[in-house]
């Protein structure tokens, strides 16, 4: 439980690090209006995130916002992580936190994965077999 509390601790500082570089002017990425005008391209593009390549994982990972009701404005926050090895053909995982309250960043670095705490190598793992969203 002392590892993981202080891993937890640990992502949280971190990720408010890199809070601190991102643009405050930035508005949310909603990606419904790029894919509907088949702007892919450009969806791939601004939806891709960055933070995970400074601790050497290779696996690409994107975020955004996905509309899932116009007429009152609903939209889904994701976060997709391929699989570091034979991404195209891995099986995808899709994890929704259950529970109020509780932040689905929980079970993507503390239960399921795919990014796990690991101390021999680089610190953050990305597991290989399967990709997340």
């Amino acid at each position: 439980m002392e590892i993981a509390t202080f891993s937890w601790c640990l992502l949280t500082g971190c990720l408010q690090l890199a809070a601190c570089f991102a643009d405050d002017e930035a508005d949310p990425l909603f990606l419904s209006p790029l894919i509907k005008d088949c702007n892919i391209s450009e969806a791939r593009a601004k939806s891709n995130v960055t933070f995970f390549k400074q601790f050497g994982i290779q696996a690409n990972a994107h975020s955004g916002y996905i509309t899932v009701n116009e007429e009152t404005g609903s939209n889904l926050f994701f976060l997709f992580i391929e699989a570091e090895q034979n991404c195209s053909t891995a099986p995808l995982m899709l994890w929704t936190q259950g529970g109020p309250g509780l932040s689905s960043l929980f079970g993507l670095l503390l239960q399921n994965g795919p990014v796990s705490f690991e101390y021999g190598r680089n610190f953050l793992n990305v597991t290989s077999r399967y990709s997340c969203m």
